[in-house]
C-alpha cells in the first residue's frame, strides 16, 4: 500500500467526512495526506463546510494514520482507494462512490 493510503483510512473514520467531502477535500488539497495535514484555518474555507472541518481537525488529534494502516494489514485486508488501478469500474460510475474499500483476498477483473 502506497504512502498516502494511510491518510484515506484514518479521513474515512471521521465523521462527517463522506464521498462529496473526500472529493472536495481532493480537489482543494491535491492529496488526501495534504489534506489531512491542512492549518485549520484553509480547512474552514475549503468547502466542506465547518462542522465537517472541525471534525477532521479533532479526528487528527485522536487517529493516527500508521495505525490505521496498520490495522487493516493485520486483519490481512487491502484498501483501495479511488486512486487505485484495482478500484472496481463498476462503482466508477455511481454518484457517490465510497472513497475506499476493503478486499479480503484478491479481486478479479470480472467482479469489478
Amino acid at each position: 500500500m502506497g504512502d498516502e493510503k494511510e491518510y484515506w483510512l484514518a479521513l474515512s473514520r471521521v465523521g462527517g467526512i463522506g464521498a462529496v467531502r473526500f472529493r472536495t477535500l481532493l480537489e482543494v488539497f491535491g492529496t488526501i495526506e495534504a489534506a489531512w495535514q491542512a492549518a485549520p484555518e484553509a480547512l474552514r474555507v475549503s468547502g466542506i463546510g465547518p462542522a465537517a472541518a472541525t471534525a477532521l481537525i479533532d479526528g487528527r488529534r485522536r487517529i493516527d494514520p500508521q495505525q490505521e494502516l496498520a490495522r487493516v494489514i493485520e486483519a490481512g485486508f487491502e484498501a483501495l482507494t479511488w486512486l487505485d488501478e484495482g478500484y472496481p469500474d463498476r462503482l466508477r460510475e455511481i454518484a457517490k462512490q465510497p472513497p475506499e474499500l476493503y478486499a479480503n483476498g484478491k479481486i478479479e477483473a470480472r467482479n469489478r
